[in-house]
């Protein structure tokens, strides 16, 4: 957070450079991991039939609920609408570009994310294994089962410089809006 409130004392000019590479190296890594790790763990793939009609609940909790839950992930591929209304007053021709900034980061997610969260299951083969890791982060594992621990490694610390990113635009939201009574 400290890193991110250093950034966002830069001239704007800095920021919006930043926040633009950050958001096109997380959508290129994206797209990227999306199409390198099935080529990488194939032919050792669910299939798509496995991917949407088994079940494997292993929570404890009922079938019914844990499928609910599994929404949680997907919705949260659909939360980067919600920036750019928070930001429409730093925004030249807001009424114009605001609701295109929601609709097109909208279905960016929607679109990005539904591929990518497919990838992901059509790789995670052996469940248990990834959730029973010390690690304690199932993506990694799986990245690092897949791509090796140097390429999984590197996965992942660019996505966690995109997520930096990410909290860039939060504590500039932070900043904006009590002087406007935004979080009143």
């Amino acid at each position: 957070m400290f890193t991110s409130y250093l950034i966002i004392c830069l001239p704007t000019k800095y920021v919006s450079w930043f926040n633009i590479f950050a958001s096109a190296l997380g959508t290129i890594v994206l797209i990227v991991t999306t199409i390198l790790l099935p080529i990488k763990a194939s032919p050792n793939i669910n299939s798509a039939k496995d991917i949407f009609t088994q079940v494997y609940n292993q929570t404890g909790w009922p079938t019914g609920w844990a499928f609910c839950m599994t929404f949680l992930s997907p919705t949260w591929t659909l939360s980067g609408y919600d920036v750019a209304a928070h930001v429409a007053e730093e925004t030249h021709d807001a009424a114009r570009n605001v609701p295109r900034a929601i609709i097109w980061s909208s279905w960016c997610s929607v679109l990005l994310g539904s591929i990518y969260l497919i990838s992901l299951a059509l790789c995670a083969t052996d469940i248990d294994s990834l959730t029973g890791s010390a690690l304690g982060q199932p993506i990694g594992v799986l990245m690092g089962q897949v791509v090796g621990v140097t390429g999984g490694v590197v996965l992942l610390a660019i996505n966690v410089f995109c997520q930096m990113a990410c909290g860039v635009a939060f504590v500039s939201l932070v900043l904006i809006l009590p002087p406007t009574g935004g979080m009143s």
